[in-house]
């Protein structure tokens, strides 16, 4: 997650956007999936966190359930509800003058749903928009 963190960074590098780790996650925790999947999810959701967000996106991952759940904030100007489903439809953007093509949301979705996951938007605690991606866990295995 970490070298996420860092890549991203440096492609926001001259808006000075922060992106950060929140919380510890829980040792243990894995996604019963293709790592690259996890990270092209992961990396348009903060991608595109980065290009709204004011000074800072945060991440965080915490288990619920037998479901691992990331969340993506960031201190943008957030999206009213009415409209939160639209950004997940391909080739949809609500704001022309951003880079993109509108495909990363739609691509996130499509993965998270092969997986059996969701991935929703809502208010962010930072003021802006909190993207949730919950995805399978990996079995653990049983303790003896």
């Amino acid at each position: 997650m970490q070298a996420l963190l860092r890549t991203m960074q440096r492609l926001h590098a001259a808006r000075s956007v922060q992106f950060v780790q929140v919380g510890e996650a829980a040792p243990g925790l894995a996604f019963r999936g293709e790592a690259q999947d996890l990270f092209e999810m992961l990396g348009n959701l903060l991608d595109n966190a980065g290009k709204w967000a004011s000074s800072q996106v945060q991440l965080g991952v915490q288990r619920d359930g037998d479901l691992l759940c990331f969340t993506v904030d960031d201190d943008g100007p957030g999206i009213p509800p009415a409209e939160r489903q639209r950004i997940f439809e391909r080739g949809e953007r609500l704001d022309e003058q951003r880079p993109g093509a509108g495909l990363g949301l739609d691509i996130v979705r499509e993965l998270a749903q092969t997986y059996g996951g969701s991935v929703q938007a809502d208010s962010a605690p930072l003021g802006g928009l909190r993207m949730r991606l919950c995805l399978p866990e990996a079995t653990r295995p049983a303790s003896h």
